[in-house]
């Protein structure tokens, strides 16, 4: 059983991104925040993050102590573990501290309780962070944000076995195994640019656990940049099946290539994928090349013109909100003789 983690509203200018989202491909290159950047912090937090940084972790009892804070909040302990990342195993003393003096049983926030996690992954700490892990499990608070922080730390160090993370330990910690989390890990992967990797999880992970990639599966491998997205696509066709059930994946696939850098990279890619559905029969494909008109012919219009003239070869039906809003970009450059061309085609059919 686990218990999803809401998020935390704006803490004004204690908001931080967390490190894991900012972390370089390169997991050797870490990016941490400070209470520096945050500059109207509330008073308390603004103390434990003073004491923090220069003492030993032994000391951080003694320290807070003689500090002699009170009514500290949920709010202030998320805020202050935010702004440690620099700084692990203090944070995590001070987490275990102050929940046994001001919360009360430990009774921290599932957010704060992941921070701990993402706190102690991103400086690969792991035997702690495992620790912290049970700790949550005992709890009943892991969700699916605790292992994406999980995956993330774990993906960054080359040597960590994520086929292990998503078969044995979530099983173990009884999560699920199923498409939400395989699409967190190839997140996490691919974010490492660990692409080799995050195509062999998706075949282990169909084969062993019986996990399905669905689109957004595709689409992070796409968004990876390494592979040609004809390519990714025939692998996502060959895994998901041509059924008609599975057209909004390839509808939702086409956006994601329309808009990525990959086709502007590209530009044949998308009438590849376009003309893979078509020799394939996908349906819909009406709303499928409406929208790729659509998107391209504010930018691509040379383009967008193709397209329409390969649905009027094809007697794919154009919209007319498509139609008019092709007429009005074309008439923009003074080029309303090719959307009278393309016009006299399609009623011809």
């Amino acid at each position: 059983m686990s218990h999803h983690l809401a998020k935390r509203p704006s803490d004004s200018a204690a908001t931080v991104a967390s490190p894991a989202a900012k972390r370089a491909r390169d997991p050797s290159s870490l990016a941490f925040p400070t209470n520096k950047e945050a500059p109207e912090l509330p008073h308390k937090t603004c103390i434990f993050c003073d004491i923090l940084p220069p003492i030993a972790d032994d000391d951080v009892d003694a320290a807070l102590d003689k500090a002699d804070i009170r009514g500290v909040t949920t709010t202030n302990i998320e805020q202050v573990l935010r702004l440690s990342y620099a700084h692990p195993c203090a944070a995590a003393a001070f987490f275990h501290l102050a929940g046994h003096w001001h919360l009360g049983h430990d009774n921290h926030s599932p957010y704060s309780w992941n921070l701990v996690i993402d706190i102690l992954g991103t400086n690969r700490i792991f035997t702690r962070m495992w620790e912290t892990v049970d700790s949550m499990h005992s709890r009943w608070l892991l969700s699916l944000d605790t292992f994406a922080s999980v995956f993330s730390s774990l993906a960054a160090s080359p040597s960590c076995s994520m086929l292990k993370a998503f078969m044995d330990d979530m099983l173990h910690y009884d999560m699920a195994c199923d498409t939400p989390t395989l699409n967190s890990l190839l997140s996490a992967l691919c974010r490492a640019n660990r692409l080799d990797d995050a195509r062999a999880v998706i075949l282990v992970a169909r084969a062993e656990v019986g996990t399905l990639p669905d689109v957004d599966s595709y689409a992070i491998l796409l968004e990876c940049a390494r592979l040609p997205p004809t390519h990714v696509f025939d692998e996502m066709v060959r895994d998901i099946g041509g059924d008609p059930d599975n057209v909004p994946a390839y509808d939702a696939f086409l956006s994601t290539l329309v808009s990525s850098n990959y086709s502007m990279a590209l530009p044949k890619a998308t009438l590849g994928v376009w003309s893979c559905m078509v020799e394939n029969g996908l349906p819909p494909l009406e709303e499928c090349g409406n929208m790729l008109v659509s998107k391209l012919k504010d930018d691509r219009l040379p383009k967008a013109c193709k397209y329409v003239e390969d649905m009027v070869d094809r007697g794919i039906k154009l919209s007319l909100s498509t139609q008019s809003e092709l007429k009005l970009c074309l008439q923009k450059i003074k080029k309303g003789d090719i959307y009278d061309d393309l016009l006299r085609k399609w009623e011809a059919h």
